[in-house]
């Protein structure tokens, strides 16, 4: 809708209306202006306290690590011997819970699953001549004169789930004249080989081909273990369950070392990320104490590079809450100790070589130190990134409520001076076009009378 000045642009008056409405609404926005001011900041708080959130998740991930004992337990596996054919005897790989040592394994069977192959082919044309039952791992199996061997393939295929038989086709020449059929089983295992018969006693079997010796019999993987008189079988050849944390993968018959160590920079690098986590944390603090900073006068944020360099100074407590000694040794009860020290910038420094001088050596005694000074980090830093109850969800669901709130007062702000521009143009028309009549009366009476002061000189 046009402004009611459109037609009227101060020609009388001499005054730009329009203008003189835009700067008394232009005044009485500017508790509109600071609102959305409030909103544009918290939404660059809320940026920068998800950055927070990342710099913590990151020190949160490392303490875990440390706490737990796990980024201690890095384990590296290496195996050696090959068959007459130079194929490896078995790979491995390895997880929690390995304890260094080595290892003699001599496999002396390889797990297979059940194939049992057709010895007589049928041509493009052969159909079953009547109907039959195939009976198959216990399943019957309704066939029907006139299936060819395709049919009779889908027909098992059907019935997969229940039998655990999967059916091919081989085609033994290029021409399709002698197509045979593959039943491979889908388990490996001698407890998963499967049966084959004619349910109605007649001659399907040897319709089918099949009947005799398996291609591939149903068997075990076996071997043994640093040459024990004892046979370990598994149904498969992924064992997990022989070798503590060790994953093996059987793959050819013969006998191989394995050998599984600690890896000596396991403990070094988990400690060294947790330092370079918590520095990464301490240095975008550093950057929001500054003015003009989004979170400079967050108190919690202002109080927590104090927070973080405490807790590294703390000690770890020798009596647990009960009285009840912990497993922290007396000289190792803060994590200068093992070579994390705080610097006068509030960063952490690392020397490694102290470290190494106490890990692996003094393994135990590393562990209760950090299972201690790093369940408080951890602690701590899910009380700000934590889901709906972190400081950081609270502080953000605060300044969405109070956004919200700012976002309707303003709208209502808007409202209401939009209101009363259109009133107070709409006024101004008026008193635009009052004043037009007026010049226009005053310009008719000056005519006149210069008409009657000509009349008067003649």
């Amino acid at each position: 809708m046009a402004d009611p000045l459109t037609t009227i642009p101060g020609v009388a008056s001499g005054i730009d209306w329009s203008a003189v409405v835009d700067q008394v609404i232009a005044a009485q926005k500017k508790p509109a202006t600071r609102l959305q001011a409030t909103i544009d900041a918290n939404g660059r708080r809320k940026d920068a306290l998800e950055q927070l959130r990342q710099k913590l998740a990151a020190v949160q991930g490392a303490a875990d690590g440390l706490r737990k004992g796990k980024a201690l337990d890095a384990f590296a596996v290496s195996s050696s011997g090959v068959d007459a054919a130079g194929r490896s005897i078995l790979a491995a790989t390895v997880g929690t819970g390995a304890v260094a040592g080595t290892y003699g394994i001599t496999v002396t069977a390889l797990a297979a699953a059940q194939k049992t192959v057709a010895t007589t082919g049928w041509n493009g044309t052969q159909v079953l001549a009547a109907d039959a039952t195939l009976v198959l791992g216990g399943t019957d199996i309704a066939l029907k004169a006139g299936d060819s061997l395709a049919t009779v393939r889908d027909k098992i295929n059907a019935q997969t789930t229940k039998t655990g038989v999967q059916a091919s086709i081989l085609s033994v020449d290029a021409g399709g004249a002698d197509q045979r059929l593959v039943l491979t089983g889908q388990k490996s295992g001698a407890a998963n080989a499967f049966s084959v018969a004619d349910g109605a006693g007649g001659a399907l079997l040897a319709a089918l081909g099949i009947g005799g010796a398996n291609a591939v019999d149903a068997t075990d993987a076996a071997f043994t273990l640093d040459g024990g008189a004892t046979t370990i079988t598994r149904p498969t050849n992924l064992v997990a369950d022989a070798i503590p944390g060790v994953s093996l993968t059987l793959t050819a018959k013969g006998s191989s070392a394995l050998t599984v160590d600690r890896q000596p920079k396991a403990g070094v690098d988990a400690v060294q990320a947790f330092v370079d986590a918590y520095n990464t944390a301490q240095a975008y603090l550093k950057t929001q104490a500054v003015a003009g900073a989004p979170l400079q006068n967050d108190a919690f944020v202002r109080s927590m590079r104090g927070s973080l360099s405490s807790m590294v100074l703390t000690p770890a407590a020798r009596v647990d809450d009960s009285g009840i000694p912990t497993a922290v040794a007396d000289d190792m009860t803060a994590l200068n100790a093992i070579g994390v020290t705080v610097q006068k910038d509030g960063t952490l420094a690392f020397d490694q070589a102290k470290f190494n001088g106490v890990y692996p050596a003094r393994m135990n005694d590393v562990r209760a130190l950090l299972a201690d000074r790093m369940s408080t980090f951890f602690s701590y830093a899910d009380g700000v990134t934590g889901t709906y109850t972190g400081q950081v969800d609270r502080r953000e669901a605060a300044m969405d409520s109070q956004n919200v709130t700012m976002a309707h007062r303003i709208d209502e702000i808007n409202s209401r001076l939009d209101k009363q521009r259109t009133a107070l143009l709409a006024k101004y028309a008026k008193f635009e076009g009052a004043l037009a009549r007026m010049k226009s009366v005053g310009d008719a009476m000056t005519a006149q009378f210069s008409a009657l002061t000509k009349s008067d000189s003649n």
